[in-house]
């Protein structure tokens, strides 16, 4: 049970964190300075950037004809599994 739990906090962090880099682009409330500083220095480091691009070309798998990859989402959107992990955490533990 604990496994499980620290599995849903650390996505739902990574979540939340790369939703304040990427789309809102200002520190979050709920970060320290420090904190935002240091990911900002990480994110700006050649071997970062290395693995950044190496897994966006992977991810886009370009070369077949139909386009980008077809195996990474699954049937439901991921916003619809992150509900459900939620809903049945709270509910059913």
């Amino acid at each position: 049970m604990y496994q499980n739990f620290s599995s849903c906090v650390r996505n739902r962090l990574k979540d939340m964190v790369h939703y304040a880099l990427e789309k809102r682009k200002k520190m979050p409330s709920w970060m320290g300075e420090t904190i935002w500083e240091q990911l900002i220095v990480k994110r700006s480091t050649p071997e970062f950037l290395q693995i950044s691009e190496k897994s966006r070309r992977n991810r886009s798998c370009s070369s077949s004809e139909f386009g980008s990859s077809l195996h990474c989402g699954g049937s439901i959107p991921a916003t619809e599994h992150a509900r459900l992990l939620v809903f049945f955490f709270f509910n059913f533990s």
